[in-house]
């Protein structure tokens, strides 16, 4: 979220983030019943990621939307990422 809006300021945990992607990957692809309760789970990480972009950037965090924008099927398990 905070890249886009701040584009100009460097991004701190891309690293950490590729990582926690590639390890939730390799998680999900050992136990598929997982996958059921991404949703319930994105609705809290989306609402901590919007506090932590706010303390990262200084951007208000109701800036950023309320709800993740992406589907969960369609975009997030799929390894999708936006620019």
């Amino acid at each position: 979220m905070a890249t886009t809006l701040q584009l100009e300021q460097p991004t701190t945990n891309l690293y950490e983030t590729d990582f926690t992607c590639f390890e939730i990957s390799g998680v999900l692809k050992d136990s598929p019943s997982l996958r059921r309760c991404i949703p319930e789970m994105l609705v809290d990480a989306w609402a901590r990621a919007r506090d932590e972009a706010e303390e990262e950037t200084g951007i208000k965090a109701d800036t950023f939307p309320e709800g993740c924008p992406w589907d969960v099927d369609g975009k997030i398990l799929s390894g999708w990422l936006p620019e």
